[in-house]
This record gives C-alpha cells, structure tokens and sequence, in this order.
C-alpha cells in the first residue's frame, strides 16, 4: 500500500478525508458483500453456528461477544444514554465550585493542587460515580446527560453543565468541571505539548478549538508550520487512554464538528457476523502490527545502539484478561515503515468502513453546556469537519475511573510514551511543574498558555 506523502497528510487522523472515503468504500463494499442469511441457508446455518461469550471480564477470543458495549445507533434512542442535570444538580455543582473560588482559588497552579476532599458534591457525587461505573467504564461506552438512562449504556451524553454561570469567570468553570475529574478517579496527562527549548510538559486538561495547531513547531527542520485542525477525524481511539474520556462543550461551530461514536465491540462482532473471522484473525495477531511514532515518543525507547525507532508495535483487536480492548485508526496503521499485507489492510478497511456506516454510529452535536463520556478501549470517535469554526471550544480530561478493574492489554496502543495505567509520560511527571492545567487555549507549540484566543 502507497500512502499520500506524510507532509501532505500531518496528522495521523486528520486529513483530506476524500483519500481516506475512497479506500472505506473500495475495500468496505468487499465486506459488505456478504450474503444474506434470508436468501442464503448455508450462510444462515453459519450465522447459528458461530458461538457466543461473555459479557466482558469473560471474552473468549473469536466469538461474538454478548456484552452492553455491543450496541448500534440505529438500535438507540436519545434517552437511553442520555441524562439532564437538573436545576438542583446544577445548583450543587454552582455551590461546590464557589466554595473552592471563595478559599482564593483563582489560577492554573491553585487548580493543580485541588484533591477530591476539595470538591462536594453529596447528591449529584454518587450519581457520577455510578453513572461513570455502571454505564460508560462497565456498560454500553459512552454517555451524554440529559434524561434518565438505560442500565449499561457504556457512553453517555449529559446535558444542562451551567457553562453560562461561569461565562466570566474562567477559573470557575475550569474548577466545575475539573472536579468531576477528581471524583470519579486519577487524572492522566492527556497530551504532551513543548515549547520553543525542547523543553516537554504534559497537559491534563486540554482545549479543543479550530486553531490550536496554527504555527506548530516542528523539528528536524526548527521551523513552523500551519496545521489545521477544522477537518474531518476518521474513527481513532486515543493513544494514551484506557478508561474516561470526558468532552465539555462551552461554545459549538457555526456548521459541522459534530461528534461522532461508535462501538467497537459491535464491530468486531459484526465482522464474525459476516463470515469474515479471518479479519478477526488478523487483526488480533500479535508481532505484525506497527504505528508510526510521534516527536516526543521517539526520544522514550532508544534502540540497543543508541538509535530510536520511528515505529513499535501495538495491535488493534487484543484479547487479554477475559476482555477484548480495540486500539484503532485506519491512518495510524497504514502510514509506517512496516508494509500491510493485503489481508491486513483489508481488515483495516473493512473496519473504517463498518465505522462509517450511520446504522452504527452515532452523531451528537454538542451545544454549550453537553458533556460526552466514552469509554476508550470499547469505542471510536470522529468529528464531522467544521465549517465556519472560529467560536468552536471544547475542554477535555481523561480519566482511569477508581471502578475500572479491566487489565490493560500489554500492546493495547503504542507503550513507549504511556504509563502502565494509562496517561502519557512526560520527563519529571509526577512534579507538578511539568504539568498544565490551562485555562485557556493555545497553539501547543508555545508551551505558555497564555495567549488566549478567545
């Protein structure tokens, strides 16, 4: 396989998405093609034939997997991963963060120090903890809030955050939210950022906006570069997270930047569904799969002689510990020194395609005040490309929640750069001066945080 140049395509997930459709379409229809059970008895007899397990915790490798986590969206409705704050709920987290606000927390190393004895919340606390445990970590993978949801959803989509409350005061709003964080369990350094001298740091909480890639830094050429970060995400899991991620809408675009979920369970299931355990196979194969390395992975696992390697391996389907964790980005896997055979690349395609598909994912558009919660090794998320994006702004933190007893998977995604529990490592983690909280966004390269842009 020939990927377009690595200059021409930057970022391992977003890109010009007309390559990345052309290739889920060619390779995805091929998947598509399997015959109908109604119109097929053999094929129908091998539907019956193929032999179950779970739920997780009990996965046997290459059987469909009977779990929560297994779900479509054609299959859901709204309310069922969905939960509305109430006007009580809001009024406890208001009071919960004025508390902290009034002790003279007013800045990024204030912030830092916050513990969960800081944060109170005695009625909506246990609900999050809970909705966290049962639905997202241990369920379906994903939430939002809005009504009350079914049992196990695995994600979820909370809505009424008082984004608005704290519209002036950005300090409040960061505490708010950063204390859902604390409650429900570590906190991991979601990004590595560095600045101008070389110098890393880890940011644990994380801006989301169109923009905040303009004039990135890049080596070995000590020059800038623009990148920019209104197109399409295909479906990707996130390299360093293997429990929460949680999303927090303060302003949405004009047009696109809806985002996108999708479960990775069904995939996998409906892969065997379609008589195609072969991909299954492989994309459970240990020892043959490679992504390519980062700027700041390259420098975390040196070589016998030396040397650092632009590639290690990792793998997208892992069976491990009774569980099944899918690490996933159609980019990711193509674009190494390590060449696909084609079974591996039509697995990979087949995998985007089935992603793709609106019968399985979902499109969520966040307005102020949503928040998103999906649980990482269990779902894949995109972003439809943004039109008009200049007001779009999203914070994000990841979390292993204290309810996640899921072993992690010894190559569920790239290891050189990421703890035994998730979370990048960065040089001198855990002292506290090497990590960032910043209220504000910025272009990563400055390493400040300062210069806001909003």
């Amino acid at each position: 396989m020939s990927p377009p140049d690595a200059a021409a395509i930057p970022d391992p997930v977003a890109y010009d998405s007309t390559w990345y459709l052309e290739k889920v379409d060619k390779i995805g229809q091929k998947v598509k093609a399997a015959p109908a059970a109604a119109a097929n008895v053999e094929f129908a007899k091998e539907q019956e034939a193929i032999p179950h397990s779970g739920p997780q915790g009990k996965v046997v490798p290459l059987t469909i997997i009977d779990d929560p986590a297994d779900w479509r969206a054609s299959e859901l409705k709204p309310s069922d991963y969905t939960y509305h704050l109430s006007p009580a709920e809001v009024a406890e987290i208001i009071a919960a963060t004025e508390a902290i606000l009034a002790r003279g927390v007013k800045d990024e190393e204030d912030i830092k120090k916050l513990t969960r004895e800081d944060y109170h919340l005695p009625s909506l606390g246990p609900k999050l903890i809970e909705l966290a445990d049962k639905e997202v970590t241990n369920g379906r993978g994903f939430s939002s809030s809005s009504e009350p949801p079914l049992e196990n959803p695995c994600i979820h989509h909370v809505v009424g955050f008082p984004v608005q409350h704290f519209a002036s005061n950005r300090a409040g709003l960061v505490v708010a939210f950063w204390g859902w964080a604390l409650l429900l369990g570590r906190v991991q350094i979601s990004q590595t950022d560095w600045n101008s001298k070389g110098e890393v740091f880890g940011s644990i909480f994380n801006h989301v906006t169109v923009g905040r890639f303009a004039d990135v830094y890049t080596e070995p050429h000590n020059e800038y570069t623009k990148k920019g970060d209104d197109k399409k995400l295909s479906f990707h899991s996130d390299q360093g997270a293997t429990d929460l991620i949680a999303l927090l809408s303060l302003s949405a675009a004009k047009e696109g930047g809806e985002s996108q979920l999708v479960s990775a369970i069904a995939i996998h299931n409906e892969l065997l569904r379609r008589g195609r355990k072969d991909l299954v196979e492989v994309l459970s194969t240990p020892g043959i799969w490679h992504t390519a390395k980062q700027e700041t992975q390259r420098s975390a696992l040196p070589n016998a002689d030396g040397s650092y390697a632009d590639y290690e391996e990792t793998q997208p389907f892992e069976y491990h510990g009774g569980y099944l964790s899918v690490h996933f980005g159609a980019r990711k896997f193509a674009d190494t020194a390590k060449q696909l055979t084609p079974l591996q690349e039509e697995a990979i395609w087949a995998v985007a395609a089935i992603a793709e598909d609106p019968a399985f994912h979902l499109s969520l558009k966040l307005v102020p005040g949503d928040v998103e919660l999906l649980h990482n090794p269990s779902t894949f998320h995109a972003r439809t490309h943004v039109v008009d994006g200049t007001n779009r702004h999203l914070v994000r933190w990841w979390v292993h929640s204290d309810s996640n007893k899921r072993p992690v998977a010894p190559h569920y995604a790239p290891r050189s750069n990421v703890g035994d529990i998730g979370g990048f490592l960065v040089p001198h983690y855990p002292d506290l001066s090497k990590q960032r909280l910043p209220l504000h966004p910025y272009s990563r390269h400055d390493g400040l945080g300062q210069s806001h842009v909003e």
